[in-house]
């Protein structure tokens, strides 16, 4: 069995109000064999703009985030699936539950 690779996203506020957190997640991940990646080109997700009020502006942002995650989302909501969990998905996340 291969060992699963896992895409994370920190967001830049809960980098901020709670890095231990992130940190934390990447060891737990990394304990449990996983291979933790941070997509290339990744960068902010748009709610700090979209809390502002800048909401177009953050839509293009989100939009450049999704595109960025879309494939590994989507291929491991398939695998999820494959293996009978359940999932639901968005464009932009899939919630995997056993």
């Amino acid at each position: 069995m291969t060992a699963p690779r896992v895409a994370l996203m920190v967001t830049c506020l809960g980098d901020v109000f709670f890095p231990e957190v992130g940190v934390s997640i990447v060891r737990l991940l990394r304990r449990l064999g996983a291979t933790v990646e941070f997509p290339p080109g990744q960068t902010c997700c748009g709610l700090p703009l979209f809390n502002s009020g800048y909401h177009a502006e953050a839509r293009a942002v989100a939009a450049r985030t999704v595109a960025l995650s879309a494939t590994p989302t989507t291929s491991s909501c398939r695998r999820a699936r494959a293996r009978g969990w359940s999932s639901t998905s968005t464009r932009a996340s899939c919630r995997i539950q056993r």
